[in-house]
């Protein structure tokens, strides 16, 4: 009798087994709705697949850290999948999230896993209320602290600051970084006083390149004389860049660092990187050009151009400062005093200069009165234009 029990109760388990699988597979399936369809195939940035609907994600109740860190971890399985970059060099990666295939959706959940269950967020970027003054400082890497990419780190030590690093890539078309950088001049003087301006709550990197390239590189830098990994609050790196449904190109999306955005300030040479309605919040900085600046440093010719890249730094150093004496004072949103410094402005405070305002009355008509320089769609009532 009792091995007959036995035997009845191993029977009942064995025929549910199939149920279970079965509702599993499809919670995998529904995870398809997060997944944006691949870039059409004349779209050559190379590292456009894996993205995720953030909206969506959004409205089920993810914050937007949470979704973008999901997307990043998802796609750092698949690239250290064999299988997965198989499929990328015969250019059959695309039609794996288009069909939502099993090994994508895998990654998918293991990634949710992870960030919703063991809170593990590779970013190490921990978001916390600020007061209005406060901000975070968002640096980009490639040409904006650094260059990877140059010639002239070839002729030998003089050239470059770092070597021995794990390259980055650019799959299409198919480039491969040299294995030498230079760091933009002032860096670490730079990023040390930032730290220490009144209402920064801290420094973090946000860059295009490649993951493992990213890390590494930092992983090999010093910064007042400790490792520059722990003074960063956050380290963004190519798989959280965001598309959202309309827009072609991967962007940085600062609303995960400051869903607000009065409080955050992005440093980078590239606009295109960031959404249009977050260029307030971009300060664009002229590229670092490595090859010229050396140039003129090792054989002392050409004084413009070093004096003119040896106070890229500095300039943005005391910006950032006054934008935050100003916001203290005035007790507004650093967003606000920080205003006329971002790309947004950067026409209208031209115009102000050439139209006689002196430096600080135009910096003062921005930060006032922003509704001069930003006019209303008027729709009449009705709905039609007279």
């Amino acid at each position: 009798m009792k091995k007959f029990k036995q035997l009845l109760a191993l029977t009942l388990l064995l025929a549910t087994l199939p149920t279970f699988q079965v509702e599993a597979e499809t919670a995998n399936r529904d995870l398809g709705k997060y997944i944006l369809a691949p870039m059409p195939d004349w779209y050559k940035e190379g590292f456009t697949r894996g993205h995720l609907n953030i909206p969506v994600m959004l409205k089920e109740g993810y914050s937007r850290l949470e979704a973008i860190e999901i997307q990043n971890q998802m796609k750092d399985l698949l690239d250290q999948n064999p299988d997965y970059l198989a499929a990328e060099k015969t250019d059959q990666g695309a039609s794996l999230f288009q069909n939502h295939d099993a090994m994508v959706l895998q990654a998918l959940q293991q990634a949710i896993d992870k960030v919703k269950k063991d809170k593990y967020f590779e970013s190490g970027f921990v978001p916390k209320p600020l007061k209005e003054h406060e901000f975070y400082a968002v640096f980009d890497m490639d040409e904006t602290l650094l260059v990877h990419w140059y010639q002239s780190g070839e002729k030998g030590k003089a050239y470059y600051d770092l070597n021995g690093l794990v390259l980055d890539s650019i799959l299409r078309p198919p480039l491969i970084s040299p294995d030498y950088v230079s760091m933009t001049p002032g860096w670490e003087k730079a990023l040390l006083e930032i730290s220490k301006i009144p209402g920064c709550q801290g420094v973090l990197v946000f860059t295009a390149k490649e993951d493992n390239a990213s890390h590494d590189l930092i992983g090999k830098l010093k910064i007042g004389g400790k490792p520059f990994k722990s003074f960063l609050k956050g380290v963004f790196s190519r798989n959280h860049l965001v598309r959202d449904n309309k827009s072609v190109k991967l962007s940085k999306d600062l609303r995960m660092i400051d869903e607000s955005l009065k409080h955050v300030v992005l440093i980078d040479d590239n606009p295109t990187r960031v959404f249009p309605d977050q260029q307030k919040n971009l300060r664009e900085l002229p590229k670092y050009n490595a090859d010229v600046y050396l140039n003129s440093k090792v054989t002392g010719k050409d004084p413009v151009a070093r004096n003119f890249f040896e106070k890229l730094l500095p300039t943005v150093v005391r910006e950032l400062q006054d934008s935050a004496k100003y916001a203290q004072a005035q007790k507004v949103s650093f967003g606000s005093a920080f205003y006329p410094y971002s790309m947004e402005a950067s026409a209208e405070r031209l115009t102000l200069l050439e139209q006689g305002y002196t430096l600080d009355q135009a910096h003062t008509l921005l930060r006032t009165r922003p509704q001069l320089f930003e006019p209303v769609f008027y729709v009449p009532a009705g709905g039609k234009l007279h």
